[in-house]
């Protein structure tokens, strides 16, 4: 599974494999950047909810998202996390 970075503006800016890592590149990219899997939005970034408060709390947050537990589901052949 990736998780897909999008800027504000909603322009793809990559694919990464570790949420924690996702959390990081968001919070970089600042106010309105999101984090996708598929089509669901697993992060909206904002001044009172940002990643770089703790990357660790923020990949917590994706990964608990329905879309992400679709996606660990046993036999499922991606590994979340």
């Amino acid at each position: 599974m990736d998780f897909k970075v999008y800027n504000h503006e909603g322009e793809c800016m990559g694919a990464i494999k570790y949420a924690e890592d996702a959390a990081a590149f968001v919070a970089h990219l600042g106010e309105g950047a999101t984090v996708r899997i598929g089509r669901a939005v697993v992060w909206l970034e904002t001044a009172d909810n940002s990643a770089a408060e703790s990357f660790d709390g923020a990949a917590e947050a994706m990964l608990a998202h329905p879309a992400a537990k679709r996606f660990s589901a046993p036999g499922h052949a991606d590994r979340v996390g």
